[in-house]
């Protein structure tokens, strides 16, 4: 394979994963990694680059990943692809925008088709817990801790919208998104990154976006770091959103800890 090809397309990490039909194609290189995939191949698995090139649909890249991930590393590369960021190592934050890849209902419909095939129950189970929408690596986080269920680390909140719009009517800007938000509840946590705690511009629009919020008729509740990862505080804050959405905290397992532990690693491994 030419993988100057590849890099023109921007895949540029090594080795490159593909797909071979048997184990006679399996020919590893410094390049290339393959994988076997020997059965059937449901529409919208491939896109197709050139003649010769082929590369996975996110849907396809989802079940793949089921045979190899764990339950929350599925989960968080499922965030990813449904947010509208993507990990990159060339950026200072760790990641970059980008238009989300797919959403858990086009997940979830390419699976039903996907019976049979190796990985499609751990990919099944964990596009149950999908929500879309994620800006960043910090927000799906805060969103699994809070609304996963306490056997895989989470609190058990009822699902939020991420970044959902709030008509606010505010000057000239006439919609504000709110990163977790409970529209019925009018609740809604806003992360304050600290990437660039000192720029005060940035500090006075964090500042205007909750206050536009709160005058929408939004409660509003800031998230720090420091709250994300104490998990004293991040306990306080799943009570503090409890009592406003309604729900009792469900009891949390002996491992609980270790549960969130996981997730953690697999944001941020």
């Amino acid at each position: 394979m030419d993988t100057g090809i590849l890099w023109k397309f921007g895949i540029d990490k090594k080795p490159v994963s593909i797909l071979v039909s048997c184990k006679a194609n399996m020919r590893k290189s410094q390049n290339l990694s393959p994988r076997i995939w020997s059965g059937k191949h449901p529409s919208r698995s491939f896109y197709k680059i050139t003649q010769d090139l082929y590369i996975s649909t996110p849907e396809a890249t989802f079940l793949q990943l089921g045979k190899e991930l764990s339950l929350i590393q599925l989960i968080t590369v499922g965030y990813e692809l449904c947010g509208s960021y993507g990990l990159s190592a060339q950026s200072s934050s760790g990641f970059l925008r980008r238009e989300p890849r797919s959403n858990p209902q086009l997940i979830e419909r390419y699976l039903e088709k996907c019976e049979g095939i190796h990985g499609v129950k751990a990919a099944k189970r964990a596009s149950s817990y999908l929500i879309k929408g994620s800006a960043s690596p910090m927000e799906s986080l805060l969103s699994m801790l809070l609304c996963l269920p306490p056997s895989l680390g989470g609190f058990g909140l009822p699902r939020p919208e991420l970044n959902y719009p709030i008509e606010t009517n505010e000057g000239s800007v006439a919609m504000r998104r709110c990163d977790l938000c409970w529209p019925d509840q009018r609740f809604a946590l806003e992360y304050d990154s600290d990437t660039f705690h000192s720029d005060a511009s940035k500090l006075h629009l964090d500042s205007s976006r909750r206050s536009a919020l709160e005058k929408a008729g939004i409660h509003v509740v800031s998230v720090t770091k420091n709250q994300v990862f104490d998990r004293g505080q991040l306990f306080n804050l799943a009570t503090i959103a409890s009592k406003r959405l309604g729900k009792r905290l469900s009891p949390t397992p002996f491992n609980f800890a270790q549960k969130q532990d996981e997730i953690y690693q697999a944001v941020f491994e």
